[in-house]
């Protein structure tokens, strides 16, 4: 065995110990996607792989530009920081805290939260909030969504 630790239980106690130094847990007592304890880190499920058919979708409408009301791909660094968010999520058996992620749009510039709970990105500094949906053949889906939203939220 070649490298910096003598046995392969060398190894591992070395690897146990860092692992307790940053999570506070031992490691034989480690659960997957459990709550971090204050000031350490989480210990999370690997990201789940959804494809790389997968596409994310984001509905305009009254846009002030003049696009038509409709389905509008993201760009690709986006659909795949969305895919990685949903991975995650997913992986986290769906735990709230893995339900949003800051995104910001390489074409447009501007910085979205992303929410998996209820499907939609808010735009950062409008405020405007937009249905989402993701496909996992990368075709685009029809139809307008179920409940309309162009709102801005309320600064807390």
């Amino acid at each position: 065995m070649d490298g910096l630790f003598g046995s392969e239980d060398e190894a591992k106690q070395a690897f146990e110990k860092i692992f307790k130094s940053k999570t506070d847990v031992d490691w034989d007592k480690a659960v997957e996607g459990e709550e971090a304890k204050r000031g350490k880190y989480e210990y999370v499920a690997a990201t789940i792989n959804q494809g790389e058919d997968a596409q994310w979708y984001y509905f305009l409408q009254h846009d002030p530009l003049g696009k038509p009301n409709g389905w509008y791909e993201y760009d690709k660094d986006n659909s795949q920081e969305a895919e990685d968010l949903y991975g995650d999520y997913l992986a986290s058996k769906k735990a709230t805290r893995f339900s949003k992620r800051f995104i910001t749009s390489g074409s447009s510039g501007f910085q979205y939260i992303v929410d998996l709970l209820v499907m939609q990105q808010t735009n950062t500094s409008s405020r405007t909030t937009r249905p989402i949906r993701r496909t996992d053949n990368g075709k685009p889906r029809q139809g307008v969504p179920g409940k309309l939203c162009r709102r801005k939220l309320q600064r807390p």
